[in-house]
């Protein structure tokens, strides 16, 4: 199991982190869509869990900001 840390940021700091993590979430869809066109199933799972993974992070600062 991982370790929780506790990290201060600004509200403005989180939305940042929060807008990256949701240009990087995209940018696995756009892999997850590549992946199925080429008919690539592993990479769809990988791609899928990895997004996945980031949007529930995505939440967890989204909550904090209160977005």
């Amino acid at each position: 199991m991982s370790n929780t840390i506790i990290l201060k940021l600004t509200e403005d700091e989180a939305a940042i982190i929060g807008d990256a993590l949701e240009t990087d979430a995209d940018s696995y869809d756009d892999s997850i869509n590549d992946a199925r066109a080429n008919g690539q199933r592993a990479d769809v799972v990988t791609f899928t869990e990895a997004r996945d993974r980031i949007r529930a992070v995505l939440v967890k600062v989204r909550e904090l900001v209160g977005e």
